[in-house]
């Protein structure tokens, strides 16, 4: 064992048992879990909690979730955490949907709207109602995040979860890796069959001559605004991987850095 390990280990656990106060949602969320009554419905797979008013929607969107999450954990060599997923499903204006890792202050949890009211999600492929498609994307992430091992899977056991690796990724390998499962997971939506999404990234290509440098893989590229260059160039480039490489070789590499002692892995 590696001489600076027990000091690590030493200061990982005090700080584990340090409070900090930071919200578990943003304000409007928070206000419409406090003004209605909530429920819990448990699958197999998810621990999905949603206000009463939005059974209908909530049992709809858990019926998509449980298949993709299913799909995607079968994907890794070596099976991450097969608890169930957390999820909270929101009936307020809340046009994102995110997945918050395992941190010492709040736990791993996927938080969803009832809907979308952007024009955007629709020509993306999505629709407004279609959040179950939007939580594959997710589930894609919760699936990444859940691949920790080695040092930090025994910190976390000990101390109910305190870090993961892999949220530490490039956010082109995070959002790419999600944007080029949520077209694949049983159903052909959202933005891998998007004319609009394709069309961008073509139309780029064609005026680049094809040639895209590293940059254009950064969130801060202005060429790729309003998608993305970790999210459209992102998808792409995980498309060639796997056309080059296969599958299994990303879920390799998810794998590793699960498992590194101080991440990124190199």
């Amino acid at each position: 064992m590696p001489r600076r390990l027990p000091p690590l280990l030493l200061l990982l656990l005090s700080l584990a048992g340090c409070a900090f106060v930071t919200p578990r949602f943003p304000q409007n969320v928070q206000v419409d879990f406090a003004r209605d009554d909530m429920r819990k419905l448990t699958t197999r797979t998810l621990e999905l909690y949603y206000p009463a008013r939005l059974r209908p929607s909530a049992l709809r969107i858990a019926a998509r979730l449980e298949d993709c999450v299913e799909r995607l954990r079968s994907l890794p060599r070596k099976p991450g955490s097969q608890e169930r997923v957390v999820v909270y499903l929101t009936g307020a204006d809340f046009n994102n949907a995110y997945v918050n890792p395992d941190y010492s202050s709040i736990p791993q949890q996927m938080v969803l709207p009832a809907h979308m009211s952007l024009e955007l999600f629709n020509l993306l492929g999505f629709g407004p109602s279609e959040l179950g498609e939007v939580g594959c994307h997710e589930s894609a992430h919760y699936v990444q995040l859940e691949q920790t091992h080695g040092v930090w899977w025994l910190v976390n056991t000990i101390t109910g979860g305190l870090f993961q690796p892999n949220s530490l990724t490039e956010s082109w390998f995070l959002e790419g890796l999600a944007t080029y499962y949520e077209g694949r997971l049983g159903k052909s939506h959202g933005r891998p069959h998007s004319p609009l999404w394709r069309g961008f990234f073509e139309a780029g290509s064609q005026s680049l001559g094809g040639n895209f440098h590293p940059g254009y893989l950064s969130p801060e590229h202005r060429r790729m605004d309003p998608l993305g260059g970790n999210y459209l160039t992102g998808s792409y480039f995980i498309q060639w991987l796997v056309e080059r490489y296969g599958e299994e070789r990303l879920w390799k590499l998810v794998e590793v850095q699960g498992g590194t002692l101080i991440p990124p892995s190199r």
